[in-house]
């Protein structure tokens, strides 16, 4: 195995970037799943001779970026942008540090400046991120079950037979051109390893994949997008769900939304997370500008999803409340918690403090327990205070799942 790695891209980083489309990095900062920041595909890297661990994010848009705290620790300048400056839609304003000498993947690289963001809630052994522009040159093998990401010489013959898709070189984040098919003309995949869950589809193919699962149960998933605030999305599980010739098996599928602008715009299909990548073998070869993807075949690992199959959300980025949507048969509807009830307590735990006291978000912890959990919910319904007693379950199994796509 070569350790070169390609990081001229990092020229973007030295001019000092300004403005950095996020994608779905944040998918799970407050209110989804907790980002499980032990499932990330990792680099270890050196930046002024000290180690830093970086993930590696496809959907982040930008080639390097550091944790302000970490950015501190490690004793460089912070320099902010210009008070003139305007991200462009999708983008937020970033601060980037003072030139560093960086260390990654058996290479070192001079004069290297990193974007700065304080994100909240993030875990502490992630100290910032690699994003594709850094390594869109290289021969790629991604092994997520594995959580990590090698530079090889050459791609390895036996993978030329897999199913073969078209590397976009000219986006920040790594997207892929499906096969093309005469059922849709949207081809476009965002391959995001900074999105914990499986797989988001589009309004359209989401609505032509429900209609053939009209019988599996579901689940709900809630995550912030910046631009787009909180967004709560249906989540079902698919023994075989096919994007025109690329076949994934064994993977969550959730739906995308209006109120959450595709990060690709025209042609977008969907995005592959980290859950749904676990369940595909994947070789990139940015010098030639493809990529090889076959499925596994083996057993897939338990989901961590939500179990209880109701989220609770601020009905608006002003509130304090945590108001409940409710997927239909599921555990929670069994317990008769209704859309709009307000959550107070989770067993002894008052959550009503959960803006100002730290340690109560993600609650959603609580509802990826092992099934048969029983969780007592105080709520508020109307003027009434009431209790309900739910008891979790596995709905995102492929032993509960039936039928396929």
């Amino acid at each position: 195995m070569s350790t070169r790695t390609n990081l001229s891209v990092t020229r973007e980083a030295r001019r000092g970037v300004r403005g950095i489309r996020l994608g779905l990095m944040f998918a799970a900062l407050c209110l989804a799943l907790p980002c499980r920041a032990d499932e990330r595909v990792r680099i270890e890297a050196k930046v002024n001779g000290q180690p830093v661990h970086l993930a590696f994010d496809t959907g982040f848009g930008g080639a390097l970026m550091l944790w302000r705290g970490v950015t501190e620790r490690l004793g460089l300048k912070i320099i902010l942008p210009p008070a003139e400056f305007r991200p462009a839609p999708g983008e937020i304003a970033t601060a980037h540090s003072s030139p560093a000498t960086v260390e990654i993947m058996g290479r070192t690289f001079p004069d290297v400046q990193f974007a700065v963001f304080d994100p909240p809630n993030l875990s502490d052994n992630i100290d910032g991120l690699v994003g594709w522009p850094a390594l869109s040159h290289n021969i790629i093998i991604l092994r997520v079950t594995e959580h990590e990401v090698k530079s090889v010489d050459e791609v390895p013959p036996e993978v030329k037979q897999w199913t073969k898709l078209r590397v976009l070189n000219d986006r920040k984040t790594l997207m892929l051109e499906l096969p093309p098919s005469d059922e849709s003309v949207a081809n476009l995949v965002l391959v995001d390893t900074g999105f914990p869950d499986g797989v988001k589809l589009s309004a359209d193919r989401w609505r032509a994949f429900r209609k053939t699962q009209a019988q599996q149960p579901a689940t709900l998933n809630a995550y912030y997008a910046l631009g787009a605030g909180v967004v709560v999305s249906e989540e079902l599980w698919a023994h075989t769900l096919r994007l025109n010739g690329l076949i994934l098996r064994d993977v969550p599928v959730m739906s995308s939304s209006t109120a959450d602008p595709s990060p690709v715009g025209a042609g977008y299909a969907a995005t592959v997370g980290l859950a749904a990548l676990a369940r595909l073998d994947l070789v990139i070869d940015g010098k030639q500008g493809v990529a090889y993807a076959h499925p596994r075949e083996d057993p897939p690992h338990p989901y961590a999803h939500n179990r209880l199959g109701a989220v609770f959300v601020p009905p608006s980025e002003q509130s304090n409340d945590l108001a409940a949507r409710v997927a239909a048969n599921s555990p929670a509807t069994v317990a008769g918690i209704r859309d709009g009830d307000v959550l107070l307590a989770i067993d002894q735990l008052d959550v009503t403090k959960w803006r100002t006291q730290p340690g109560i978000l993600p609650v959603t912890h609580f509802w990826t327990q092992p099934a048969g959990t029983q969780l007592v919910l105080t709520l508020r319904r109307g003027s009434a205070t009431i209790k309900k007693a739910a008891v979790l379950a596995d709905i995102l199994s492929p032993a509960i799942a039936t039928g396929s796509r």
